[in-house]
């Protein structure tokens, strides 16, 4: 319960902002969020595509770069936490409630985790497979070679290998695909709300129905013309 208080205290458009917390009659804890759309609903739109699988990559970093500062640390950073509002931004969900659990079952967490975590995100979307953490991952397809060393950075065991923090993750990803690029084919389509089909008004079928039959009408009452071919000799 603090932590989802003080998850309340975060202010960053790339963090999904609680609208609050409560408890039910019989005592279970909630808290109430935005509706927005998951990560499922737009990898189709970034499955084997680089470019536009940074600008996503890059909004995560961001959030990460904003909470690791005010010593928060998300701690499970997964697909299923990764959700996107109306204009296409990745927001991080359900922030720092991992960590809670982790410390309570004396299991590590903290900034490298969730750096970490990003890069097997990565890996997943421009491979399109998923990324075992405890098995060595196949190289990157063809293509997509400089990638290869941010994401060998971002996974790295070794702490001299590894990203220091969110902000040196962010820049080195802008090295190989170049800062805040946008345009068709870098950018995620922006998640659409739903939209009801547009309605016909009664009326405007009814005037319309009139109209054809009366245009029936006058041209049944009108004579054919006639025809005569130079071919047919004239009927006596």
């Amino acid at each position: 319960e603090r932590q989802l208080q003080a998850n309340a205290q975060l202010a960053h458009p790339n963090i999904v902002r609680g609208n609050g917390t409560g408890r039910t009659r019989d005592g279970r804890l909630f808290y109430s969020m935005p509706l927005l759309t998951g990560l499922e609903g737009l990898r189709p739109n970034l499955l084997g595509r680089p470019l536009r699988i940074a600008r996503p990559l890059r909004d995560l970093l961001a959030g990460l770069e904003y909470a690791h500062q005010r010593g928060v640390v998300h701690g499970d950073i997964k697909p299923s936490n990764v959700l996107f509002d109306e204009q296409g931004r990745a927001q991080l969900a359900d922030l720092g409630i991992a960590r809670c659990m982790a410390e309570a079952q004396s299991e590590a967490s903290g900034v490298h985790a969730d750096l970490r975590a990003v890069g097997m995100l990565a890996y997943e979307l421009i491979a399109g497979a998923t990324a075992v953490q405890r098995v060595p991952l196949a190289p990157l397809p063809p293509g997509t070679a400089a990638w290869q060393v941010w994401i060998d950075r971002a996974l790295a065991v070794s702490p001299p290998q590894q990203f220091q923090n969110a902000r040196e993750m962010a820049d080195a990803l802008d090295a190989i695909t170049g800062p805040a690029r946008r345009g068709p084919d870098h950018a995620v389509a922006p998640v659409q709300p739903d939209r009801a089909p547009k309605r016909i008004p009664y009326t405007a079928i009814v005037i319309t129905a009139i109209v054809v039959s009366a245009g029936w009408a006058l041209w049944g009452n009108q004579r054919a013309p006639e025809v005569v071919s130079d071919n047919v000799p004239a009927a006596l």
